[in-house]
């Protein structure tokens, strides 16, 4: 049976993703999906449910979970506004969350983003 916390809370206000602490509960918000925390439907609607509209909620299909419907870079790149726009942010967003780790990118992914389109 697919882990059922598949899903991801996107603040169209704040243009990032919803982190997740260790009790469930948000916790501040991240720009990167590798960051974002995942929830249940449940809890998505359990946690987001007092959000007004302005707040822009969507809850979506983890991109890369048992419950995505489309391949990863279609489930993400419509928040994008052209295909390399989302390169360019796909780029950024594996290279901080490597940062963040505290690890280096390896020249490999330098190669494949080139052979991609990215033009960076």
């Amino acid at each position: 049976m697919p882990n059922p916390a598949g899903y991801l809370i996107w603040s169209g206000e704040h243009r990032l993703w919803w982190r997740r602490d260790d009790m469930g509960r948000g916790s501040g918000y991240c720009k990167t999906i590798g960051a974002a925390g995942r929830w249940t439907l449940e809890d998505c609607e359990r946690v987001s449910g007092h959000c007004g509209p302005e707040k822009q909620i969507e809850i979506v299909p983890d991109p890369f979970g048992p419950f995505a419907e489309e391949p990863p870079d279609l489930a993400v790149q419509h928040k994008f506004e052209s295909r390399e726009d989302f390169l360019e942010r796909l780029v950024r967003a594996l290279c901080d969350d490597l940062w963040i780790e505290g690890l280096q990118v390896p020249a490999s992914f330098w190669v494949v983003a080139k052979a991609m389109g990215w033009k960076g």
